[in-house]
Parts: C-alpha cells; structure tokens; sequence
C-alpha cells in the first residue's frame, strides 16, 4: 500500500485522492459483465472508433472502449441499460494556419454525424446481461435517423 507521506512527497496525493473518488464512485463493488460487439457506418467497419457506455438510471459506471482495425470493440460495463456514444474523426488533408502564416495543420471531420456523440442526442442504447458476455453491433449510417 502507497503511504501518504510516499504520495505527498512525490506530489502524487492529488492523483491519489482522484483515483480513490473514482474508485467510489465509478462503482467499485457492484456486478460487471462484458460487452462486445461491430461498429460499421454505411455497412463498412471503423477503426479507432472511441465508444462511451454511459448507465441510464445514473448507478453503476462509465465505461470506454476504442474499436480495433477491424471495427471490434470488447469493453467490462455495468449490467444495466446503458447509453452509447459513439465519436471517430478522420484526417482528409492540410489546412493553412489560421494563426501561423505559412504554416499547415491537420484537417479533421467527424466520421459520424453529430447526434451520435452526445448522450442527449445518440439513439444507441445497450441492455447487457449481467454474468454473461452479450454482443451487441451497432451499424450506423451517414444519414442521422
């Protein structure tokens, strides 16, 4: 066990008090089950897709995931029903500086629409199924629902 004076002298107490509060409340202590599962837009699978997995009644924890190369994710959430947020972007080429004349930056888009990637908005839900892996796709489309 880290001390408290091991983590005020390294100046880690912050991170520690941080990561206990987390612990507490991202549900330390209630069930977990396994989520796994194809993220496709327009029948095509996205790589380095980042998921949120975000409980409906506010008990249990916020999960994250990212899809692999082939669209596959495979995240530990809470067996209860959840909202789903689902965010890529994409480089499509060079943009001039706004601020450094003569200078290039990344341009970016989003991969998917916008109601997508806010719980507010995503029609995406999951409703895991506690002491089993349950596999749940989402095949997405350009065009919002």
């Amino acid at each position: 066990m880290i001390s408290f004076c091991i983590l005020r002298k390294t100046g880690l107490l912050g991170h520690g008090l941080i990561l206990a509060s987390m612990i507490v409340a991202g549900g330390c202590g209630q069930p977990q089950t396994v989520l796994t599962g194809l993220v496709t837009l327009d029948g095509k699978p996205i790589a380095g897709a980042d998921l949120e997995f975000f409980p409906i009644n506010g008990v249990g924890r916020v999960s994250f995931t990212e899809t692999d190369a082939s669209g596959r994710y495979r995240v530990t959430v809470a067996p209860t029903p959840l909202s789903v947020t689902v965010i890529a972007i994409e480089l499509v080429g060079k943009i001039p500086d706004p601020v450094f004349s003569g200078s290039m930056i990344d341009d970016a888009r989003d991969v998917f629409p916008q109601q997508y990637a806010s719980h507010e908005t995503t029609p995406l839900t999951a409703d895991p199924v506690a002491g089993q892996t349950t596999t749940l796709d989402f095949a997405l489309t350009s065009t919002p629902d």
